[in-house]
């Protein structure tokens, strides 16, 4: 894992994914975008969990089910797991093999947890997302939004790299042929009609998928995010 952030405009390199996007104080964080949310969420859990706190994992839109998922019906397997491993995946059944949260879902469990991770968009494993009329879907008591955007998109065209494409070409007046750049990126990270859209708390930026080739362009892009005066990092989670 590499993950580096502009403070007081001098780039560093942190060990902790929570230090680097300031968020130790925060309780319930919302996910939104493309390009590794679901890698994002369950490594701040990880970290989270080894600090010591009690996370809950859930989603308002749709994740895969895991083999040690709780339903929201399932209190005390909730409040056990919470108890034996400080970490509990929490759902409802949707269709094909997926879950899902209700505002109330979320609502009954809040209590539980000493940390609350959303991912409450969906981005069909694109990098590159830019929101319908109907995304994201933000859990109105939300503490902070972090904004995902994967690298792995630049120099890709949009047909190709982008989850709704349609949306993507009227926001960035391009057309599906041509390619995202160091610019789309961050307009998508900055703007509500891109992973700003219905945030009305804290925000915090995530480039994600740096890989061994991306530093030059994370660097470009969260420096630029920096000087918009927007908090954030951008790294590689992968080890």
């Amino acid at each position: 894992m590499e993950i580096y952030g502009f403070k007081k405009g001098i780039l560093k390199k942190h060990s902790s994914i929570i230090d680097a996007l300031d968020i130790e104080k925060n309780k319930i964080i919302s996910v939104v975008g493309g390009g590794g949310k679901t890698s994002l969420i369950f490594a701040l859990a990880d970290e989270f969990v080894k600090s010591g706190k009690k996370v809950i994992v859930t989603t308002t839109t749709k994740m895969y089910e895991r083999e040690d998922m709780c339903l929201f019906c399932q209190k005390e397997k909730i409040i056990k797991s919470l108890n034996e491993n400080r970490f509990a995946f929490v759902g409802k059944r949707a269709e094909n093999g997926k879950i899902t949260a209700d505002f109330d879902d979320i609502d009954d469990i809040l209590d539980l947890c000493d940390i609350l991770l959303i991912e409450s968009d969906g981005s069909h494993h694109l990098p590159f997302k830019v929101p319908n009329e109907k995304e994201p879907v933000i859990y109105p008591k939300t503490d902070v939004v972090i904004g995902v955007c994967g690298l792995s998109s630049l120099g890709k065209e949009i047909e190709y790299v982008c989850h709704r494409k349609e949306e993507a070409v009227n926001v960035l007046g391009k057309n599906e042929r041509d390619i995202i750049d160091e610019r789309d990126i961050s307009f998508v990270l900055s703007s509500a009609l891109g992973q700003m859209k219905n945030v009305n708390c804290e925000y915090r930026f995530f480039i994600s998928q740096m890989g061994m080739s991306g530093y030059e362009n994370g660097k470009n892009i969260a420096f630029d995010l920096y000087n918009k005066g927007l908090k954030g990092s951008f790294g590689e989670l992968k080890e």
